[in-house]
Formats: structure tokens, sequence, C-alpha cells
């Protein structure tokens, strides 16, 4: 006796969400979303250990966002953290979607220390490598593209639609 292959697929998918039911009722884990990240629950479980840190990342606008991270976050956790809080903080408006392939494109992380401006390019990089710790200030700032570094890009002539040669 064989059971059908959609019936199987739906009683795994269906124990799979009783389970994820179960563990979000465990209060460790009750703030959390629904579309939780895995980078999410390592900070939550790190918070509740005592070993998270705090970056607090200043927008354009002035106001700053915190968000907390694991002790060995490196950069790309640390833009994931920051691309998860600006859409929380968006949800329930009407405002277009971001693109966040051009935003990282355009703009970078920046950390200050020492009157010193450090860009956070490389996303493998730890953030500890960089000197960055609790309650350090994060912000963003325009990426030099390469027709900003002077003879980065070439120069073209214009062409002249009027003229026939």
């Amino acid at each position: 006796m064989s059971i059908p292959r959609g019936d199987v697929k739906e009683t795994l998918l269906q124990r799979a969400q009783t389970l994820v039911d179960e563990l979000l009722q465990d209060p460790l884990l009750a703030d959390l979303p629904k579309d939780v990240h895995i980078d999410e629950v390592e900070a939550c479980i790190a918070s509740e250990e005592g070993t998270p840190f705090t970056i607090h990342v200043k927008r354009f606008d002035g106001k700053t966002l915190d968000v907390a991270l694991p002790q060995a976050a490196d950069v790309r956790m640390l833009k994931f953290a920051v691309q998860r809080a600006i859409s929380k903080l968006r949800e329930g408006s009407s405002c277009r979607p971001i693109s966040w392939r051009y935003t990282w494109e355009r703009y970078c992380l920046v950390y200050v220390k020492h009157s010193q401006r450090i860009r956070l390019l490389d996303d493998s990089h730890p953030l500890e490598d960089y000197g960055i710790a609790g309650e350090d200030q994060i912000m963003f700032a325009r990426n030099l593209l390469s027709r900003d570094v002077p003879g980065g890009r070439r120069h073209v002539r214009a062409k002249r639609w009027g003229r026939r040669q």
C-alpha cells in the first residue's frame, strides 16, 4: 500500500507548521515576527544570553535606528539588520518598496572613529576588525563611483546630431 505523493507532502507541511507553532509559543521566541530570519533569531538568543551589542545607524533624515547584533557579526549581517529595521518602519505605509541592490550600489555604511571615516565595503569582514563595539554609531554615506574618482572614467565626446559627415 503506497500513499499518494501529494498526501505525503501535505502531511509533512502540516507537521512542520505544528512544530513551528510550538516553537513560537516558547516565551523566549514569542516576540519574533512570523517571517523571522535566522540572523534575528541569533540576535534574540544572544540578547537572552547577554552577549549582543547595539549599533545606532544614523539615516540621512537624522533619525537613528537601533540594531541588535551578535558579537561575531559581519558587515553583511549589519546590512541585513538595517534592511529589516527600515522595512519594519515602512510596513504599513503606501510608499514604494526600497531597492536594496540599488541602495547598496550607491550608498555604504560608514563608521567614524577618532574623526576618521571608515567605509564598511567588504561584506564578509567582521565588525570587530573595524573596531566597532556596542553603542557605536554608523551612518550612511554616498559610495565613490568610478566616475567620481579623477581618471576613473574616460570622457566621451558628445555626438552632434545636426551635422553630417
